[in-house]
């Protein structure tokens, strides 16, 4: 069965470029204080493209996510946000388009006993998704890698009960869209 290679120089740009905001988002501070992890252990903390259980952080169970604590999935939105395009400057093909990125992060008794501590939680994970959001941006324009040009959130932090059932208990989650590509980015 074939296997994806990050090393494989004759990868696609879309596949390359999701491995690159991964091992950016492993490097992120405001990451590892979301995951409370070490720096050396966040990227154990990212999936990127689907995993067996669950396929949508909607059927996360409690006790799922209280064994993982923080999970972060990079994945290629449905429908599609791809364009590949001839550039005007040469024979070669650019291209650019979009990834998603999904953070859920279980929740401590202690950071959700009472509304004062469950807001103070909530007003911390949202102030570390803003400083993750503009961190990957920053560090990706320092590195030139992978072309990042905007990170639109769809949720910028909020607590769960997506399925409105008990069984999944209260987790924090995020949302964004990362676009990236050539020039043309801002038109996938």
């Amino acid at each position: 069965m074939p296997k994806f290679d990050i090393t494989d120089a004759a990868n696609s740009d879309d596949a390359t470029t999701i491995y690159k905001i991964r091992d950016l988002l492993a490097l992120c501070p405001a990451f590892w204080e979301i995951a409370n992890v070490a720096a050396s252990a966040a990227a154990a903390k990212i999936i990127v493209g689907i995993h067996a259980r669950p396929e949508s952080g909607e059927t996360y169970t409690n006790e799922e996510l209280k064994a993982l604590f923080c999970v972060a999935q990079l994945f290629n939105p449905v429908p599609s946000q791809k364009i590949v395009y001839q550039s005007a400057g040469g024979p070669v093909p650019e291209s650019g388009g979009v990834h998603e990125l999904m953070i859920h992060r279980y929740c401590t008794g202690e950071e959700i006993g009472g509304h004062e501590a469950r807001n103070d939680t909530y007003i911390w994970f949202y102030d570390r998704i803003c400083r993750l959001q503009r961190w990957l941006l920053e560090e990706a324009e320092r590195s030139l890698c992978p072309r990042l040009s905007m990170i639109q959130p769809v949720c910028e932090g909020a607590y769960g009960l997506f399925g409105e059932t008990t069984a999944q208990g209260e987790f924090l989650w995020a949302r964004m869209v990362i676009s990236w590509g050539d020039e043309a980015q801002g038109q996938a």
